[in-house]
């Protein structure tokens, strides 16, 4: 998360390439905490 609140997130898969991401913004209604909340549960589990 950047110093005004915006998470984004990349994921790819390995085997096809085949990328995605989506970006959470302030605006969209949630706290930093929730967003913060967000960015831990998309963490990659290696």
């Amino acid at each position: 998360m950047d110093a005004d609140g915006i998470l984004e997130i990349t994921a790819a898969e390995i085997g096809t390439g085949r990328a995605a991401s989506v970006t959470i913004e302030a605006s969209s209604g949630l706290t930093a905490e929730e967003i913060s909340r967000l960015g831990n549960r998309l963490t990659p589990h290696v």
